[in-house]
């Protein structure tokens, strides 16, 4: 498995101010990972366009990622890249049925089970870091999180009887 991963995580948010439901209208983290490398993730509600998704930032350009595709800026990052042939309406669809696919093959799927570990763990130390409002310290080795045991609270949850994970 893939052992990269950030190894800070720091957020802030803006909740809907009436309380109406617990997702972030607005969303800014900031990933740090070995060797300086910085990833700002924003999202932003816009009720003016449905193709909502979320904006990758670096230093060369930036990718707003959303179920229709990917929009890069400048559009020269994506020179070379080849990225899959999905519309906005088709993709579950075809995730699903390469899933499928996949379970009779025995093939690896496009979105395998270490990608989308490593992909899920990125979005939830994103919330750790927001609920929290702190800068988290990640060991993507250990998958832990450093120096914190109140954001480590996060990491997990108590599991109904007779459930378990160990």
């Amino acid at each position: 498995m893939d052992e990269s991963g950030p190894e800070s995580v720091e957020g802030s948010a803006v909740f809907n101010p009436e309380g109406w439901y617990e997702t972030p209208d607005t969303t800014e983290i900031k990933y740090t990972y070995a060797g300086g490398v910085v990833m700002t993730c924003r999202q932003k509600l816009n009720t003016k366009n449905p193709d909502q998704g979320t904006e990758f930032i670096g230093d060369k350009g930036s990718l707003f990622v959303y179920r229709g595709g990917i929009i890069a800026n400048p559009k020269e990052l994506l020179k070379g890249v080849e990225l899959p042939k999905i519309i906005s309406s088709q993709a579950n669809i075809s995730h699903v049925s390469n899933f499928f696919d996949c379970v009779k093959s025995r093939k690896t799927p496009a979105a395998d089970i270490s990608i989308g570990h490593r992909s899920a763990t990125v979005c939830h130390l994103g919330n750790i870091a927001v609920r929290t409002k702190k800068k988290i310290t990640w060991d993507p080795q250990t998958e832990t999180i450093v120096g914190d045991a109140e954001a480590s609270k996060w990491l997990t949850k108590a599991y109904r009887k007779p459930w378990s994970l160990g």
